[in-house]
């Protein structure tokens, strides 16, 4: 199991589960969310939590990806935890993915830059 840490991409790898499957049952049962899929993957939306796991056959799976969105010196931005359990250049690749997924919602939500 690899866990994507800080000086990955600028992810954390705190996710506050010790799996992505424990994650995924987690955050599923949690109350007063909105779920939908996305090209295979499983959002869940706890805002200002969102959730993102890995479809079976993508290359990072089982990958989980908790985004909390945050106010920073009068700005919004996120703060992102990576739970990778596929082999490490994958994971470097879903964190890169992220980060970039980050900056437009960031741009888009006239947030950090």
């Amino acid at each position: 199991m690899l866990l994507v840490s800080a000086a990955q991409a600028g992810a954390r790898s705190d996710v506050g589960y010790a799996t992505v499957a424990d994650a995924r049952k987690a955050v599923s049962a949690l109350p007063d969310t909105r779920k939908s899929e996305q090209q295979g993957w499983l959002i869940v939306e706890q805002m200002p939590v969102l959730w993102s796991f890995a479809p079976v056959g993508h290359e990072a799976y089982p990958a989980a990806v908790k985004r909390t969105v945050v106010q920073r010196n009068g700005r919004l931005d996120l703060d992102m935890a990576v739970l990778c359990e596929a082999p490490k250049p994958a994971c470097d690749r879903l964190v890169a993915e992220f980060k970039s997924l980050n900056d437009q919602m960031k741009r888009s939500l006239g947030g950090a830059r």
